[in-house]
């Protein structure tokens, strides 16, 4: 990260790399990212939880001062995906299918990115890109300032940045490429 530690997804704990030594700091919560974090360009951490069916998590303040979430941090309908194709490969049952067979929310998410290059339209760069392998989705959600707090919101109405039809899709990672495009 920009502060120089590498966080982990999960445990409390953060490393640095200094004079060859291995520094090790004990932070004051765990970060609780299952399934990946990464960070903006201020140094800004982004954790999500596949297993809590939540797709950011802990982006308020830096983990080593303890760990803050907002009820609104992301609205109910942010939870909702929208691929094109059904999933019947859901864990779960039922309760996570629409009527038309399609994933209605956040299963395994996992991946993510803020895209910080210059090979895609100017109006993607610091927006948070979030893998739902279980959908064959990739969320491109906006990052919102909101008075000191952070707010996110689909870029799309019911609809996702990138789904598709075939089932051998499973987007689990996103980056952004040192040319300046996304992987």
């Amino acid at each position: 990260n920009l502060d120089n530690w590498m966080y982990l997804t999960y445990d409390p704990v953060r490393f640095r790399y200094t004079n060859g030594t291995m520094k090790i700091d004990t932070m004051a919560s765990g970060t609780s990212g299952q399934w990946g974090v990464t960070h903006d360009n201020y140094g800004r951490l982004y954790f999500t939880s596949a297993g809590g069916e939540n797709p950011v998590r802990g982006v308020q303040i830096n983990p080593a001062y303890g760990r803050l979430d907002f009820p609104d941090q992301i609205n109910a309908s942010f939870q909702e995906v929208w691929p094109i194709i059904a999933t019947p490969d859901v864990q779960g049952g039922e309760k996570r299918l629409r009527t038309d067979l399609t994933l209605n929310h956040f299963t395994a998410c996992a991946g993510q990115s803020i895209y910080r290059g210059d090979k895609l339209p100017q109006d993607l760069v610091g927006d948070y890109l979030i893998c739902e392998p279980v959908g064959r989705l990739i969320r491109r959600a906006k990052v919102i300032n909101v008075k000191g707090k952070t707010l996110f919101e689909n870029a799309y109405n019911k609809e996702e940045f990138i789904a598709s039809t075939d089932m051998n899709f499973r987007p689990v990672n996103s980056a952004t490429g040192p040319d300046g495009n996304l992987y």
